[in-house]
């Protein structure tokens, strides 16, 4: 009993800390804009880009972030380009300066640092490196009308659907080995979105009002949500902050989450205007961390914790900015989902790198206690 209790509190504690300093946002495709709201507080959101009709983004369908280099990209359809900015919006430019014939799908694999998109009018999916550079074609046969794809690096598998066809294609990532299974309960699926934690594909029929999701190899299929007639479930996001499945309605003009079996649904914000696609972002402070070299720990005014790459295939790297100490011994404990301390000691510093070639996969807490605070953080580990 006393374990259970101190999970419970455990869970609460890092859970409610960490997922609400996170940022929601939303592709808000009927007002060309880009919204941004506290996670924990999503009902007075800003408007990050299209606040006036000159940076408005019309036609879009996705938006997507790419952890490593704190970056966003997303869909201009209306002038047929893939764009940029930071975290904040801020310094927007073009991705590619080659026109495209019709964007509708973007994913990025953070492992091998590779965007992908779909391209509906030229019937190709294409892939490029993250950084900018020339494009290449994804060599799959000719694809009627594709939808939307999804990327499993660490299964070496890429993702797609058409809105011909109510199967979900697979093949390698680079091309090989093609093949698809029926969608068994559900219509076409419109979006795809990976769990790399539980190792489960799940997507959205904005057609069959419904929220789906298999093994990745299409066994165990299930409805994990059945909407109404006016209800379009649209764009996806799992979120292993809180274990929740974010998604978009485009008829009801919500945001909505369940449990990422489909339980407990509840509305998170409501009153937009066709939502399409929605990211969340680790809170200010957290986000924008690339290396230890890339931060200054003495002119930070707010202690704080981070640690990158999250989630990571590898070992860990803690860094805590605004603590000026770097003599002062720090105790630092990890443990797992369970509670269970599964590391612990005490060093010096402000930067540490925590070896995890002993743990298996899943989600981990970390707790760092400074001479001033206890700071709190979650990880989550793929194997």
């Amino acid at each position: 009993m006393k374990q259970l209790i101190f999970i419970a509190i455990l869970s609460l504690h890092f859970l409610t800390g960490v997922a609400g300093q996170q940022q929601l946002l939303i592709l808000n495709r009927g007002e060309g804009q880009i919204l941004s709201a506290r996670l924990a507080n999503p009902n007075a959101p800003k408007v990050l880009i299209g606040n006036v009709k000159e940076t408005k983004i019309l036609r879009s369908l996705d938006l997507v972030h790419y952890k490593k280099g704190n970056k966003l990209f997303w869909i201009d359809g209306n002038q047929r380009v893939i764009q940029a900015a930071d975290d904040a919006a801020q310094g927007v430019t073009n991705f590619d300066s080659d026109v495209l014939g019709l964007p509708v799908d973007l994913e990025i694999d953070e492992q091998n640092e590779v965007m992908y998109w779909v391209d509906q009018k030229q019937k190709k999916i294409f892939k490029t490196n993250i950084q900018g550079g020339s494009k290449s074609e994804v060599n799959l046969a000719e694809l009627d009308r594709p939808s939307s794809l999804a990327v499993s690096a660490d299964k070496n598998r890429i993702f797609w659907t058409e809105l011909t066809d109510p199967h979900i294609n697979y093949s390698s990532l680079s091309g090989e080995n093609i093949q698809k299974f029926p969608i068994n309960y559900s219509k076409y699926p419109i979006r795809l979105s990976i769990d790399e934690v539980q190792q489960k594909l799940y997507w959205t029929s904005d057609t069959g009002h419904s929220i789906g999701r298999s093994d990745l190899d299409g066994s165990n299929q299930e409805i994990i949500y059945q909407g109404v007639e006016e209800e379009h479930p649209f764009g996806l996001f799992i979120n292993q902050t809180d274990q929740k499945i974010y998604w978009t309605d485009y008829g009801t003009d919500k945001v909505m989450r369940a449990n990422l079996d489909g339980s407990e649904v509840e509305e998170v914000i409501s009153g937009l205007l066709d939502p399409v696609s929605i990211v969340i972002l680790d809170g200010p402070g957290n986000q924008n961390i690339q290396s230890p070299a890339s931060i200054s720990l003495a002119n930070s005014e707010k202690i704080g914790l981070s640690i990158f790459p999250n989630p990571t295939r590898g070992n860990i790297t803690l860094v805590i900015s605004g603590y000026k100490d770097e003599s002062e011994e720090n105790k630092i404990s990890i443990f797992n989902q369970y509670g269970s301390l599964v590391q612990q000691f005490t060093r010096s510093g402000l930067v540490h790198e925590i070896r995890t070639e002993d743990l298996p996969g899943g989600i981990y807490f970390c707790s760092v206690k400074t001479g001033l605070k206890e700071l709190h953080k979650q990880f989550v580990l793929i194997k």
